[in-house]
């Protein structure tokens, strides 16, 4: 709930570091960061076929438009990726770490994030018209935000991404040398210079008209 859209922490910058996390560490010891995959997903669920019932945040590199395209009915199925993260939560590794963090390998398979059938980076396979949730570390991903629209299971989801309409959008990227996941919010450009740019045009409108009338006087 702290970073939905319309929240202080979805329009600032936000770091999070990773150094003091000893699974991280391992992690790193073990794989080359260049060759890794990552994302960010949170979910929740207060009434599957009512509009706003389903929640889910996602990263994707994929275009809002293409996004848009995931109906109700199976944007409900995402809670299917629900197994991994019950699965990642019985390791028991939240006794021991703060930040809640787990290491697995693919022969976990239900805590595998890679997993075929439970998933994060396609939701369960449930992310409709083929879009993922993952990029590697020298990438940084998109972030939306995605409900259900109404009780309609064909219907259009709504979705919205972060940051949209500005220069920029808003990214989350992964900083394997600092040790930390960062968010960048854009910046917004300041209202006194969308004056200034609306001014500048209003005049090269004048001087086309000015010198319009010149030409037809001669």
């Amino acid at each position: 709930n702290d970073f939905l859209p319309s929240t202080a922490n979805a329009s600032a910058n936000q770091s999070f570091s990773l150094a003091g996390d000893e699974y991280w560490t391992e992690f790193l010891s073990l794989t080359d960061p260049t060759s890794t995959v990552w994302m960010i997903g949170a979910m929740d669920g207060t009434g599957k076929f009512t509009r706003g019932g389903s929640r889910y945040l996602s990263t994707s590199n994929a275009p809002i438009t293409q996004i848009k395209q995931q109906t109700n009915v199976h944007l409900n199925q995402f809670d299917l990726s629900n197994t991994f993260l019950l699965a990642v939560n019985s390791m028991g590794t939240h006794s021991t770490q703060g930040d809640g963090s787990s290491l697995t390998s693919v022969a976990d398979t239900n805590a595998y994030p890679g997993s075929t059938t439970y998933g994060m980076e396609r939701w369960s396979n449930k992310a409709d018209y083929g879009w993922t949730t993952t990029a590697n570390t020298n990438d940084k991903l998109s972030f939306y935000y995605l409900t259900t629209s109404s009780s309609t299971g064909l219907a259009k989801a709504l979705v919205t991404q972060y940051g949209a309409g500005a220069d920029t959008v808003a990214t989350w990227s992964v900083n394997v040398g600092a040790n930390t996941l960062e968010y960048t919010a854009p910046t917004p450009i300041p209202a006194a210079a969308w004056l200034l740019g609306s001014a500048l045009v209003g005049l090269v409108g004048v001087g086309r008209r000015q010198g319009k009338a010149n030409v037809i006087a001669a």
